[in-house]
C-alpha cells in the first residue's frame, strides 16, 4: 500500500472530498477523473516508475501518464 505525502489535518480532508487523492493512493490508484485517469495501477507499478514520479504520486495520486498531461505543455 502506498502511503500519501503528509498534509494537514483540513487539507488532506479537502483534498480527499475534491479528488479522492488520500483513498486513491492508499489503494494504489490514480485519482479519477476530470483530474487523474482512474486508473488502477499494477503490483509493484510504483517501484519501477522515476523517483520524481513516484513522489509526485504520494504527493498528488496522479500517474506519471496524468502528472504529464496536466504539468507539461505541448512542445509543438
Amino acid at each position: 500500500m502506498a502511503t500519501p505525502a503528509p498534509k494537514s489535518d483540513k487539507v488532506a480532508a479537502a483534498l480527499e472530498g475534491l479528488f479522492a487523492r488520500s483513498s486513491s493512493i492508499e489503494g494504489e490508484f490514480c485519482v479519477p477523473a476530470p483530474f487523474g485517469c482512474g486508473r488502477k495501477l499494477e503490483a509493484g507499478e510504483i517501484d519501477s516508475w522515476e523517483i520524481l514520479d513516484a513522489r509526485e504520486y504520494r504527493i498528488s495520486g496522479l500517474c506519471p501518464t496524468c502528472q504529464a498531461a496536466i504539468f507539461y505543455a505541448d512542445e509543438d
